[in-house]
């Protein structure tokens, strides 16, 4: 996320080397001056905001300020080599050459403007330039020796011609070579690597460029007196350009880069065009690959759009600094062709930082940092097509233009400064059906409270995960507007507007919409979408997950103190449900907790004997128990299985459960089981009695099969986890209750 390599130019002249800083060291240009250059980076972690009110549904919460101090690129120069006709002057400490700062001759139009590509800021030389190494690399090249066809002319120059017939010049020439080699080609360099990150091998590797003079030529043979003469001089340039990758970010590599991430994005978008659709995706496919490298942060190969998606430097992980989120978002932009600009600049620490500016269909610019979007186990949208005035929910920050100070010089002198494009003053919204409410984040554009007004976790007979919003008369006029939920499998459920429940808090009301999950489901994202009756969507699809909502109560640790331990448990319930299940064991629903929380030990049964299933009377001639199942939903459910002899008719038999009467479900043809009503975990140690005829019953509960499976210890150990598990948040749940 936020630590990018400084570049290291080193200028000597019109050949530019890049070799990339590998553990055998780097490749160096004969007769080259080399100066390592290393940085710190600080890491701050911020603090809450203050609480919102219980209308607006806090969910501020505790996040990483990732930041990076950095050296800007840096411009050194080298000592020259010897030319062709055997010039030996020595500049001595040519790095003490002045450069010079502002606006070049050679570099960037006086009269610039921002757009997509900082190709367009360039004068017509350095255009040329940045097209011949663009067409060297495009490619992929590792290796490649690029001539450019350029010379200047450099008038009045005094030229003394020693007695063996060599030349030698002013001592004001060379710097005035070095400053018009620099000007030429550092602007045409840096609009590159920032306007093409697929060159990653480029932005992946240490450059330097090394001096050379070839073919001076001159015109006269009246000398002076001093055996000297005045006249111009001609400098053709040629330009050598290494790569020796580090990594293995060719362009073979960054093309499947590409090719795998739009294709998991277009599954996404099904179709959709949605400008905004597509850039969010492209936002949670980022955050999704890679993590923020906290160690080894001053990396090279951390600078590159490779390191968003691979290993970039072979310790085993997929992560990034900012430089690598930023990089990454603009090549996925660039493959949907969604205008996309890097910046960089400073945050309001002052440490060095790169993100995004993204263009949408009203033509306005809006900034994205997917960078401190992205925080562990969970991804934000606070910096994700912002304005400058807006500020974040879950970072203790002002505005984004306060903490993202946008710097457009690159290079360490200062001499070439890059324009961006103008950064809306707000966050991003869209109103086509006029409603007044935003289609993307439903905030009422009217300056009231956002429509979207928050989430809640339900615990009663089920778990369930509460939408709470607000509509405009669009909705509301449409009897058969309603909710669409999306589950992880596709599946869909749907609740009418006009059936949602309705609460009204300080004079507004709002509509909940209540989704069941299942134990195992409890990290999975529940998409939602409110409908017109004709199909017409009316905002954005939300996400959320019960783990969303233990995690808002975890941030807040302090408030929610006494509802922790059923959090807890409740995440380690859900954790080991998906492991008996085989169930996305690679996003436990625990995995928000420290390791310490997610233990789960031994337990002591003599409470649970209480519990054991008890069989009076004789049942029915021609059915027997068979067994009972637990079966883990949004609520805990029991399924006694019988058998029956094949000429018994069930519909010949009473089955009441607690005195009212029941219906078997059939399993084949001789096999039929009844099903004890789900309950929530604080009531599993309710026992329920079972009767089939005149005095045949079975006594039995939640924790009667808990007990049967923990005091056997033949059912495995996944499953017993999850009995355990079970226990604990009954016992937590129960215990919080009583307080």
């Amino acid at each position: 996320m936020r630590r990018y390599r400084k570049l290291k130019i080193f200028v000597a002249g019109l050949a530019m080397i890049a070799a990339a800083a590998t553990g055998g060291g780097t490749v160096f240009a004969a007769g080259t001056t080399m100066a390592e250059i290393t940085t710190d980076k600080t890491h701050d972690t911020l603090s809450g905001t203050e609480e919102q009110t219980e209308e607006e549904a806090d969910t501020s919460t505790q996040v990483e300020d990732r930041q990076e101090e950095t050296d800007k690129d840096e411009i050194l120069a080298a000592e020259p080599e010897e030319n062709s006709y055997g010039w030996e002057e020595i500049l001595g400490d040519v790095n003490a050459v002045t450069m010079g700062n502002g606006i070049s001759a050679y570099n960037l139009r006086e009269d610039r403007t921002a757009t997509d590509r900082y190709y367009d800021q360039l004068d017509d030389v350095s255009k040329e330039i940045y097209n011949i190494l663009y067409d060297a690399y495009k490619d992929g090249s590792t290796t490649s020796t690029i001539t450019l066809n350029y010379s200047s002319v450099w008038k009045d120059q005094k030229i003394t011609i020693t007695s063996d017939n060599k030349m030698v010049m002013p001592d004001t020439f060379h710097p005035q070579v070095l400053s018009w080699e620099r000007d030429m080609l550092t602007p045409a360099f840096l609009a590159l690597i920032y306007d093409h990150p697929e060159l990653s091998w480029l932005s992946g590797a240490t450059y330097y460029m090394s001096y050379k003079i070839n073919g001076i030529s001159y015109y006269s043979s009246e000398l002076d007196e001093n055996n000297s003469m005045v006249k111009d001089v001609t400098v053709p340039c040629i330009t050598t350009y290494i790569k020796e990758p580090s990594v293995d970010a060719t362009k073979a590599e960054m093309d499947t880069i590409v090719s795998e991430a739009t294709e998991s994005i277009n599954k996404k978008l099904a179709g959709s065009t949605f400008r905004y659709q597509t850039i969010k995706e492209i936002h949670d496919y980022i955050c999704n690959s890679t993590s923020y490298a906290k160690s080894n942060t001053t990396s090279s190969e951390y600078q590159s759009a490779y390191s968003a998606f691979r290993d970039a430097n072979g310790d085993g992980t997929v992560e990034t600094v900012c430089a690598g989120y930023s990089r990454g978002f603009k090549l996925l932009c660039d493959a949907y062709g969604i205008p996309c600009v890097l910046v960089t600049g400073v945050t309001d620490t002052g440490g060095a930082h790169m993100w995004d500016l993204v263009q949408m269909e009203d033509g306005i610019w809006y900034g994205v940092d997917a960078t401190w979007d992205d925080q562990t186990g969970r991804t934000y949208y606070d910096f994700f097509l912002v304005g400058y005035a807006t500020k974040p929910d879950h970072f203790a920050k002002t505005d984004f233009g306060s903490c993202h100070i946008a710097e457009g010089a690159w290079d360490a002198n200062g001499a070439y400064e890059f324009v961006y494009p103008e950064l809306s003053t707000d966050q991003y919204h869209e109103d086509q059906d006029g409603d007044g409410i935003c289609d993307l984040c439903n905030a009422m554009l009217d300056g009231m409270s956002a429509s979207l007004a928050g989430y809640s976790l339900r615990l009663e007979e089920e778990t369930g995960i509460c939408f709470y919003l607000r509509f405009t008369n669009t909705v509301l006029n449409d009897s058969g507007a309603y909710m669409k939920f999306t589950m992880p499998d596709g599946s869909t459920t749907q609740q009418k507007v006009t059936d949602a429940e309705k609460q009204t808090v300080n004079g507004k009301q709002y509509y909940v919409f209540t989704c069941y999950v299942a134990a195992k489901e409890m990290a999975d994202d529940i998409r939602a979408q409110v409908f017109l009756s004709d199909g017409t969507a009316c905002g954005t699809i939300y996400r959320y997950s019960v783990q969303d909502y233990a995690g808002y109560m975890l941030d807040r640790s302090s408030t929610y103190a006494a509802e922790l331990p059923v959090v807890r448990a409740m995440l380690n319930y859900g954790a080991a449900a998906q492991k008996l299940f085989g169930y996305h064991t690679g996003d436990l629903a625990n995995a928000i907790l420290p390791e310490t929380e997610r233990q789960i030990g031994s337990m002591d049964l003599t409470a649970l004997a209480s519990y054991q299933s008890v069989q009076a009377g004789n049942m029915p001639d021609g059915i027997s128990y068979y067994g009972s199942s637990l079966v883990l939903r949004s609520g805990t459910l029991i399924r006694h299985y019988f058998t029956k002899a094949g000429d018994v008719e069930l519909s010949d038999i009473t089955f009441t459960l607690n005195g009212n009467a029941v219906t078997p479900v059939s399993v084949g043809s001789n096999m039929f089981y009844i099903e004890i009503p789900a309950v929530h975990i604080q009531n599993i140690t309710q026992m329920n009695t079972l009767a089939a005829g005149e005095s045949g019953a079975i006594t039995y509960g939640v924790l009667s099969y808990a007990y049967t499976v923990l005091s056997a210890q033949t059912y495995g150990s996944t499953l017993e986890q999850v009995m355990k598990a079970m226990v604990i948040y009954q016992q937590t749940a129960q215990t919080y209750l009583a307080r």
